[in-house]
C-alpha cells in the first residue's frame, strides 16, 4: 500500500514538474534569445545554454525604439478601461443578479448577443461612428472601444460573482435600512472582492492583449499601445529577434505581476462557487 502511494506521489511530482517545465521555458527560450549574440540566433542544433551572452542586442530595443512610450500607452489604455468596466460592471452585474423584471432578462439576452459578435463585424461601423465623433487617433476613443468589448464579458463574471452570495444578505440590510445602493455597497461588495480582483484581472490583460482595435484606431506611432508597437518591429527582410524579445519580455511582465499581486483573490474566486454554506 505505501509502495503504491508513494509511486503516485512521484507520477504526481513528475507531472507537476513536467507542467513547471512547458510554462518556464518560453519565458527562458525568451529571455536567452534576447542576450544572445547573432551567431547564435541560427545555429543548429540550438544551444539551449548559450556560452555568450550580449546584452547590448537587448538594449537597442530601448535606444531605437518608443517601447517605453508603448509600454505607458498600454498602461493608461488598460488601467482606465479596467475602472471604466469596473464601474459600470457592478451595479449591472448586480441588477442582472438580483432582479427578475422582463426588462433585466432582455438587457441580459442584448449583453449575451452583442459577445457573441466577432470584432470584424464590430470594427467598420465602429470606425465610422468614432470617425464622425473625432475619437480616431486618440488613447481615449480607444478605452471607449475596449470598454465596449470588455464589459458584456465582465457584467456576466459580476453577475456570477454576485449569485455566489446568498440574497438573506440583501433582505438583512433591508432590514437595517439600506437601500439597493447601500446594500450593494457596504454589504455585498465587500464580500465579493475575491471575486472583483478576477474580474479586474481578466479586463486587464484583455485590454493589454488587445490588437485589433488599436491597430485600427490609433494611427500615430506616438500613440500606439505595446501590442501594436511589437508588431512594428517586423521588417520587410529581417526581424530583429533580440529586440522583439526583450520588448516582448516587458510587454508581458504587467501581466505577471497583477497575477503574482491578486493570485490568492483569484483563486479565491474559483473556489467560492463550490462552496454553499
Amino acid at each position: 500500500m505505501r509502495i503504491r502511494r508513494a509511486g503516485r506521489v512521484v507520477l504526481a511530482g513528475a507531472g507537476i514538474a513536467a507542467f513547471a517545465l512547458l510554462v518556464v521555458l518560453p519565458i527562458y527560450w525568451m529571455l536567452v534569445t534576447a542576450l544572445r549574440p547573432d551567431a547564435d540566433l541560427f545555429s543548429y542544433p540550438p544551444k539551449v545554454f548559450p556560452g555568450a551572452l550580449d546584452p547590448g542586442r537587448a538594449l537597442a530595443a530601448f535606444k531605437g525604439t518608443n517601447i517605453v512610450t508603448w509600454l505607458r500607452n498600454s498602461f493608461a489604455v488598460s488601467l482606465a478601461t479596467t475602472l471604466v468596466a469596473g464601474i459600470l460592471g457592478i451595479p449591472a452585474g448586480y441588477a442582472m443578479s438580483r432582479f427578475r423584471s422582463r426588462a433585466v432578462r432582455t438587457a441580459a439576452a442584448a449583453t449575451v448577443i452583442t459577445q457573441m459578435m466577432p470584432p470584424l463585424l464590430l470594427l467598420v461601423p465602429m470606425f465610422l461612428v468614432f470617425r464622425k465623433l473625432a475619437l480616431l487617433d486618440n488613447l481615449g476613443g480607444l478605452v471607449i472601444v475596449d470598454v465596449a468589448w470588455v464589459l458584456p464579458l465582465t457584467v456576466w463574471m459580476m453577475k456570477s460573482m454576485f449569485d455566489a452570495s446568498p440574497p438573506e444578505i440583501d433582505e438583512a440590510a433591508k432590514v437595517d435600512g439600506c437601500g439597493p445602493f447601500a446594500t450593494l455597497w457596504r454589504v455585498v461588495l465587500p464580500l465579493a472582492l475575491p471575486g472583483l480582483a478576477a474580474v479586474a484581472m481578466y479586463a486587464f490583460i484583455e485590454t493589454w492583449d488587445e490588437f485589433l482595435f488599436a491597430r485600427t484606431f490609433i494611427t500615430s506611432v506616438n500613440l500606439w499601445p505595446a501590442s501594436v508597437g511589437l508588431y512594428s518591429f517586423e521588417g520587410e527582410y529581417l526581424v530583429p529577434e533580440q529586440q522583439v524579445m526583450a520588448a516582448a519580455i516587458l510587454f508581458a511582465l504587467p501581466s505577471l505581476v497583477l497575477f503574482m499581486f491578486v493570485r490568492k483573490a483569484f483563486i479565491g474566486s474559483l473556489s467560492a462557487g463550490a462552496v454553499k454554506g
